[in-house]
């Protein structure tokens, strides 16, 4: 059902602003998008992938932003765009999924915290929480301001360690 907010066309236009600034960007490109329950998914394929990802997926999140800080202003929603390039962002999630039972199994096997870098996004560092939030002998904090913010996960000590 669509909401008061959302209207059909939402994802439409959402499209075309991707395809106008991939075409700035000179990038040839095919996009696609399916409009879901709780967020419009567009999809870009490309043989520049690589370039429209950018490091560790920046590029491709600076290209979510602006697309809906655009569409967001003409098309009001309730919906978030989402904007992935060749499953990038599914392989990236399995991929935190994996790197997550694989510090949580060295946490408890050693008994000593785990600091991942900074470098991880915020959307990152949730993928990893929401992963290990039902692993009774671990548990995941972040620490840090700004840019130095960091996930660390921790043996599980006792009950006042919540």
């Amino acid at each position: 059902m669509v909401s008061e907010t959302e209207t059909p066309e939402r994802g439409e236009r959402a499209k075309r602003v991707l395809e106008d600034l991939l075409f700035y960007m000179d990038i040839k490109s095919k996009v696609s998008f399916h409009d879901e329950e709780d967020r419009i998914m567009l999809n870009i394929e490309s043989p520049d992938h690589q370039m429209i990802i950018g490091k560790r997926g920046q590029t491709l999140d600076a290209i979510q932003f602006i697309i809906n800080r655009i569409v967001g202003r003409t098309h009001p929603g309730s919906k978030r765009i989402i904007v992935d390039c060749e499953e990038y962002r599914e392989r990236r999630t399995e991929q935190l999924r994996k790197m997550a039972h694989d510090v949580a199994e060295r946490v408890r096997e050693e008994k000593i915290p785990y600091a991942f870098d900074a470098s991880l996004t915020a959307a990152e560092r949730r993928i990893i929480h929401m992963e290990l939030v039902e692993e009774p002998e671990i548990i995941t904090r972040s620490e840090g301001e700004d840019d130095e913010r960091r996930l660390v996960v921790m043996p599980r000590l006792g009950d006042d360690d919540e």
